[in-house]
């Protein structure tokens, strides 16, 4: 009997008001402990810092990449600057070195111009005073017509080439104007040949012309 009384005083006291309150009190100062060491563990964010961390990466990467290509840039810069000098001086020692032998292969050909053109006006000449005594001289000038239009290309040519030349040498590239010029002279060559040609032919007919005129001009026998 007594220990249920013991019991019922011990529940009593358990339900009082003043008990419930120490153990409120009791209570919440347990979640209050507990709250705090749930929020000691827990860990800080670290997203942010890692976001941050790749961000300054990043900005790293791309400068060390922005002065990898400038120094690129500044070293094709000067590669260009080198081979342009190179270029230079290949040029001016191809100048150094043809300058003099195509300078003489004008001249020669010019020369050899001249006197192809006097010779055509020498036959001209001598075509007009055969032809003046009433003789058919058509052929032959037609002959030397065309052996002057032929002299007078030739040297047009030539100046033209010769301007070409001069403005060559001092190029970049000088060899591709080199070979225009070449395949020019070819042309004045052939202009020369035909034009000694044409000039030949009409010195031969000229002379059988006027072989003929003397063969059938009649004999005249004077009288005693």
């Amino acid at each position: 009997m007594n220990r249920y009384v013991g019991v019922a005083l011990i529940l009593l006291l358990m339900f009082s008001p003043a008990w419930a309150h120490v153990l409120a009190v009791t209570g919440t100062e347990t979640e209050t402990e507990d709250e705090t060491e749930v929020e000691q563990e827990t860990p800080e964010p670290t997203e942010s810092k890692t976001a941050t961390k790749e961000k300054e990466q990043a900005r790293e990467a791309m400068k060390q990449r922005t002065e990898t290509e400038r120094e690129m840039a500044k070293d094709r810069i000067e590669e260009k600057k080198h081979n342009a000098e190179l270029v230079r001086e290949r040029n001016k020692k191809l100048a150094q070195r043809v300058h003099p032998r195509f300078d003489m292969l004008f001249a020669r050909m010019l020369e050899h111009a001249v006197r192809i053109e006097q010779l055509v006006e020498k036959v001209r000449g001598k075509a007009t005073t055969v032809g003046a005594g009433g003789t058919d001289v058509a052929e032959v000038t037609v002959l030397v017509d065309e052996a002057s239009t032929n002299v007078t290309s030739a040297k047009q040519q030539l100046e033209t080439l010769q301007t070409t030349y001069e403005s060559a040498v001092g190029t970049e590239d000088p060899k591709t104007a080199l070979e225009s010029v070449l395949a020019g002279l070819k042309e004045v060559r052939q202009y020369m040949q035909d034009a000694h040609r044409q000039v030949r032919d009409a010195v031969k007919l000229l002379k059988s012309i006027v072989k003929s005129e003397t063969v059938a001009a009649p004999t005249v026998t004077p009288v005693p």
